[in-house]
């Protein structure tokens, strides 16, 4: 598991509202869907390009939900266990972090680690809102790039 306190208070607020979406959905474990779904919810960058790509918040909970059926279930695990693809992702989030040579997970970070593991649960939600997910990393690289000037 990645340093916590090498995480934003923004990115570190983002796990808490993942688990607040799959408590909210009625899901038995939170996954990388979650996570987009809390970082389409919460105004900022990632939000905005989420927006902009097509898959707005409202359009995203419809997925997250409906593709529930088709992720690993968790029996028996709580919403404060993680599962094997939140370890992944939060792996993932910290090495993208260290390649940009930022000292903290942001929720762009998060953003593109949701999207970089074809077989996750929130590519297969984006899928269904019918992205690009190469387009939408491709898009969130650039806005890192926009950042660092």
């Amino acid at each position: 598991m990645s340093d916590p306190y090498r995480w934003s208070a923004a990115a570190r607020e983002l796990r808490e509202r993942a688990a607040a979406c799959a408590r909210s959905l009625d899901h038995g474990c939170v996954l990388a869907a979650h996570v987009l779904l809390a970082l389409a919810e919460t105004p900022g960058a990632a939000a905005e390009l989420l927006e902009a790509a097509g898959a707005g918040a409202a359009t995203l909970r419809e997925a997250v939900a409906a593709s529930y059926d088709r992720a690993p279930l968790l029996e028996g695990v709580p919403l404060d266990t993680w599962s094997d693809e939140m370890r992944e992702l939060v792996a993932a989030a910290t090495e993208i972090a260290d390649l940009e040579g930022s000292h903290e997970v942001e929720p762009l970070h998060l953003l593109l680690a949701v999207t970089e593991d074809p077989q996750a649960s929130a590519v297969a939600a984006l899928r269904a809102c019918g992205l690009d997910v190469a387009r939408l990393r491709e898009r969130v690289r650039a806005r890192l790039v926009d950042r660092r000037g």
